[in-house]
């Protein structure tokens, strides 16, 4: 099992362009190492989901390269990924769906959440934007957070039910209203990126799908 295991470690890391990390100890690796090293533990399980906040902060661009190559791994792999960015030229071309959050008013009502096809290339022209709303749907028995990754991904295709659905949400932090009437479903093998200014709430949207 584990001549298995490290088999399955070391072709992980050769389809993420990442090899060379295998002989660097924990100590020695930047953050973006670190960060490389922590997405392809997570991808060893074959996650039914990623939830990930701005994960190419403070990388150089041979290191975004790498881990959008880990992050489309992954996707091929039938994980749906939820990610944050600040800034478009960082997300993956793969991701074809694009929530952008408005942060809430100065009168204090929350803020309001909008989806965005971005379409095949990802440019901003070829974005269309609607707003995104869901039907509630019953979440088969077998769909626990115990389950097989796989078996969710499998379950939830078979019934035609989401990965995760926010349905009448509201999110406040010591009281203020941050997210408000959030109305959005996540199926299975999609890609989103969640984008938005500082404050508009990115990080509260997955901590609150993160449970």
């Amino acid at each position: 099992v584990a001549e298995q295991h490290y088999q399955a470690v070391q072709e992980l890391a050769e389809a993420a362009g990442a090899s060379n990390l295998l002989a660097i100890p924990g100590p020695a690796m930047s953050q973006g190492q670190m960060r490389m090293t922590l997405l392809l533990r997570a991808l060893l399980a074959k996650p039914a989901l990623l939830l990930l906040d701005e994960p190419f902060d403070a990388l150089d661009s041979a290191a975004r390269s790498h881990f959008r190559s880990a992050l489309k791994l992954a996707a091929e792999r039938g994980s749906t990924i939820v990610l944050t960015s600040h800034r478009d030229r960082d997300i993956p071309a793969f991701i074809r769906r694009r929530i952008t959050l408005f942060p809430p008013t100065v009168e204090g009502s929350g803020g309001s959440i909008v989806a965005t096809d971005t379409g095949a290339s990802g440019s901003p022209e070829e974005r269309s934007t609607t707003t995104y709303s869901s039907m509630s749907g019953n979440i088969p028995e077998a769909v626990l957070p115990d389950a097989p990754h796989a078996a969710i991904i499998d379950t939830c295709r078979k019934n035609g039910v989401p990965i995760l659905e926010l349905v009448y949400v509201d999110c406040y932090i010591n009281r203020k209203l941050i997210l408000n009437d959030i109305h959005w479903r996540i199926n299975p093998g999609e890609q989103w990126v969640v984008c938005g200014k500082n404050g508009s709430g990115k990080s509260s949207l997955l901590r609150l799908l993160y449970g």
